[in-house]
Formats: C-alpha cells, sequence, structure tokens
C-alpha cells in the first residue's frame, strides 16, 4: 500500500463510506457533484474552507463566454462552446439569474480592425455563429460612452454573465437535496493508492474510503494529482484584481466590452453585473504564493488606466471596493481526463480562466470519463430544480407588505444598503450548505455588498450568527477559523 498522507501519528478519525469524492466545492467541484446527484452513487465533496465557491470561483470576472476567443483546438474551447448551450437551461432550473448581453471586441486603432476579422475567423472555426464585425457607428450606437477614438468592434451575442458564487451555491444546494454530502473545513492531506486503485482520502479528522477520486482542487489541483503520482504539470497563481463600480454608475456599459485579447490574457474589460453595479478588472500578474489575494496599488491602476482607454469617464473614486483573485496557470490547456496507471483517479485540473463558463461541459466530460470507472444507475426520484431564496429588495411595495404580514421577520432590515433582512439571514443560515459566517451570508443575501460595505450590518449578521448557532460574538468569523473579528468584550467583562 502506498500512502501519501504524511501524517503517522495515530488519532481517533470520523470515517466515512463513499463510492465518489469530489476534491473541492469551486464552481467545477459544485457542477460535477450536481452532475453525479442524478446517479445511485455516494458522492461526497470536500472543501479546505468554511464555505463552498471561497477560492478562484467568488473572484472573478462573472462572463459567461461562449468561446470564440479561445484558441481552437484545445480541449478548453472545446468543453466551453459545448457548456455554453447549457447554461440556459441550468440556469432556469436553479433560479441563478442570468443575462445573455453580448461581448464586444474593441478596437480603438486602425492596425487592430484587421485583427477582428481573425478572431472572427477564429470563432467560427470554433464553432461560434452569430458574431459580427460592427462599425464606429453601430458600436458607438449601443455604447454611446466608449472613446471617441472607437474604430470597430466585434460583436459576440451569446457571452453573458451572473454572480459566480452565488451559481456555485445553487449548484451544491441542489447537489445536497439529491443525496450529496457535502463537507466543509475538510482539506484533503493525502490519497492512500493499494493494488493500483485509490482507496482512501485522508482529511483533518476524517478519513474517506471510496472507490473513485474527483480532482477539482482548481489552484493547488496539481498538488493534489501528485498525492497518486500524477505529477507532470504544475500551477501556479495569476493574479487578477478588479474594481467594482457604484450602481449609480450603471449607466457607463450596456455590455461586456473587452479590447483585443494580448498572448497571456484577455485585458482588463468593463461590464454591468447582474446586480447592476459596474465590474472592471482584471489585471495578470504571476505570484508565488498561492495564498495571496490581495490588491496592490499598482495593479488597481493598471486597471483604471487600462479601461480608461475606452472609457475616459471612469475614476477612482467611482468604486465601491476593490478585490483580487488567482486563476491557475501553468498547464497548456485543460486536464480532464482519468489516471493512466491509478484506477479511479480523474483529474479535471488546468482550469483556467474559462472555469466558470466550462464547469458545465466539464461535469459531462468528468461523468463520461466515471462511466468507464463504475455503473451509473440513474436515480428514478432525481430533482434538478432549486427554489431560490425571496430577495426582499426585489419585491414590489405590495409583495413586501404581504411577506411581512406573513412573517416579521421581513419587517427587521438588516442591511439598509441591500434592503436585506432578517429572514433572508436567517434562511442562508439554515439552507444546506449553511451560512456560518459573515462572507457566506453575504454570498447568498448580499448583506455587507452595498455603499457601506457592511458598516452599518456587519455587527447585526454577527449577532443573529451568534444567536442561531449558539456561539459567542468573539467566535463569529469573517470566512472561516483565523478570521475571527472580535477580541473580548469590554463591557462587564474582567479584563
Amino acid at each position: 500500500m502506498i500512502s501519501r498522507n504524511g501524517n503517522t501519528r495515530k488519532q481517533r478519525r470520523e470515517r466515512v463510506q463513499a463510492d465518489v469524492v469530489v476534491v473541492g466545492a469551486g464552481i467545477v467541484g459544485s457542477a460535477i457533484a450536481r452532475r453525479l446527484s442524478r446517479y445511485r452513487v455516494r458522492t461526497v465533496l470536500l472543501e479546505k474552507h468554511s464555505d463552498v465557491c471561497m477560492g478562484t470561483s467568488k473572484s472573478n470576472n462573472a462572463h459567461i463566454v461562449c468561446g470564440a476567443d479561445c484558441p481552437p483546438g484545445k480541449i478548453e474551447t472545446e468543453i466551453v462552446v459545448r457548456s455554453n448551450s447549457s447554461y440556459d437551461r441550468v440556469t432556469e432550473e436553479l433560479q441563478v439569474p442570468y443575462k445573455r448581453i453580448g461581448t464586444a471586441y474593441v478596437a480603438i486603432k486602425d492596425g487592430e480592425v484587421r485583427k477582428l476579422e481573425a478572431m472572427q475567423e477564429a470563432a467560427a472555426k470554433n464553432g461560434v455563429a452569430g458574431t459580427r464585425i460592427l462599425g464606429r457607428d453601430e458600436i458607438l450606437e449601443i455604447e454611446p460612452r466608449l472613446t471617441g477614438e472607437t474604430r470597430a468592434a466585434l460583436w459576440v451575442p451569446h457571452d453573458g454573465i451572473l454572480a459566480p458564487y452565488e451559481l456555485g451555491v445553487a449548484l451544491c444546494e441542489n447537489a445536497a437535496k439529491n443525496g450529496v454530502e457535502i463537507r466543509t473545513g475538510c482539506e484533503v492531506k493525502g490519497i492512500d493508492v493499494e493494488n493500483g486503485a485509490v482507496g482512501r482520502v485522508i482529511c483533518n479528522g476524517t478519513t474517506v474510503q471510496t472507490r473513485v477520486v474527483i480532482n477539482a482542487a482548481g489552484l493547488f489541483a496539481d498538488e493534489i494529482s501528485a498525492m497518486v503520482g500524477w505529477d507532470d504539470f504544475q500551477l501556479y497563481p495569476r493574479r487578477g484584481e478588479f474594481y467594482i463600480l457604484d450602481r449609480k454608475c450603471r449607466f457607463l456599459v450596456n455590455h461586456i466590452i473587452y479590447p483585443l485579447p494580448g498572448p497571456i490574457t484577455r485585458g482588463a474589460t468593463i461590464c454591468p453585473t447582474i446586480d447592476d453595479n459596474v465590474l472592471i478588472g482584471p489585471t495578470a500578474v504571476d505570484v508565488e504564493d498561492k495564498r495571496n489575494t490581495g490588491t496592490t496599488r499598482e495593479g488597481l491602476r493598471e486597471v483604471i488606466t487600462g479601461v480608461q482607454r475606452y472609457f475616459p469617464e471612469i475614476r477612482p473614486s467611482m468604486g465601491v471596493t476593490q478585490y483580487a483573485g488567482l486563476r491557475p496557470a501553468g498547464a497548456d490547456d485543460f486536464i480532464v481526463a482519468a489516471h493512466p496507471e491509478v484506477r479511479g483517479f480523474i483529474n479535471a485540473a488546468g482550469i483556467r480562466s474559462t472555469g466558470i463558463s466550462a464547469c458545465l461541459g466539464v461535469a459531462e466530460r468528468v461523468e463520461a470519463l466515471l462511466s468507464e470507472q463504475m455503473e451509473l444507475r440513474a436515480k428514478p426520484d432525481y430533482n434538478p430544480f432549486r427554489e431560490r431564496a425571496r430577495r426582499f429588495g426585489s419585491c414590489s411595495p405590495e409583495e413586501q407588505d404581504s411577506l411581512i404580514s406573513r412573517n416579521v421577520r421581513y419587517g427587521r432590515v438588516v442591511c439598509r444598503c441591500e434592503t436585506v433582512t432578517e429572514q433572508e439571514i436567517l434562511e442562508a443560515i439554515y439552507r444546506v450548505p449553511r451560512a456560518c459566517d459573515l462572507d457566506a451570508v453575504k454570498r447568498r443575501t448580499r448583506a455587507g455588498m452595498g455603499r457601506c460595505q457592511g458598516g452599518f450590518c456587519t455587527t447585526r449578521v454577527m449577532s443573529i450568527l451568534s444567536r442561531e448557532l449558539g456561539l459567542p460574538m468573539e467566535m463569529i468569523t469573517k470566512k472561516g477559523p483565523g478570521s475571527e473579528i472580535l477580541k473580548r468584550p469590554t463591557k462587564g467583562a474582567s479584563r
């Protein structure tokens, strides 16, 4: 038996039985888990963080691209194109808001116009139809705030926007409803291989006996893969920094606006978000630390100056907040394949910036690979539908009055900026997977995402979490252990 867990201490461990273990509850792992939940297989979804979709999946540009600008001939391109056609159906099933608003790749120099024609030809090779080149007057008609230097644009109508963290949570909610066991705070430390097949997954405090391991660990997928000897690729973090602009700036842009793609990245973009903010960014800087998600003065300046070439009105003062995300780089293409020597190990690795666009297609490909490893018998009671939690702030005054008359907690506004009520916070806490910290509540309800960035609602959300979880305020965290906000009581307490 080969054991690569690096832990020799004898200790009591919780033992769990599974048919399939999915490592990583990011957007890809969550899509895989939901896909497998339609079959009679015991699936366990492992996530090392305190909540699902806390890595790359929550810190990206939130675009669902159709593959028009993906490199022809790549596995990535094939999966992205295939995935795009499923998005309308899946987001309708899960009640996740999604809009196909289209993308314009804008040329602001005469020499760039010829590149648009080459991009259109590449899109056709990828199987993306319906693109067309817009002249100066046409693009300025639909995007009047663009710079007067605009020459032309390639229009791609199939691209769309959504909130990636909401999609991730929805995928997990539906997977759990159909029998998937989701374990957060469960970091994989090693995988045992015996007689040429995976056997056990060793986590902090838990051992999962399984027939199959699916590696969807994002930026850390190379480290998980190396645990079973598949170590011929290495992933490193590429940091992208973003600004979120105030909703008052929504008038600036109507569609997703890209510059012409460079050799490394698509470049800084500007687009509306599904919640009517405006998002600009990202940068693309390779860093060494896989946990370095801090923003930098230089990076944010680069975002502003890059976007100002296309939208001169943009100013840093328009920003509500900034963030940075790390996306995997290093792999030449997606690695969605079974281990050639170790039975029961499947990689969904090297998933780059198009991961959110590709996740549904990756899940389908993993399903096909898994069917070669075990029999997949459909569940007769599989339910693909998920009911979205009520958003009080989106209701009409009449609907709000009706909700309050039936449940007084809808009348207690916790977050003024986003009009989030106590009842919405409670639903976030008690739906599975549960929201047990501030950021988890924020991703589900938008409490703390408004103009004041939690200045009003933070202590109120903490108080509700404390009450419902039965924890003192000092143990309520921002994003899991180590991010506690309060140190100790200051009134009526001994020092």
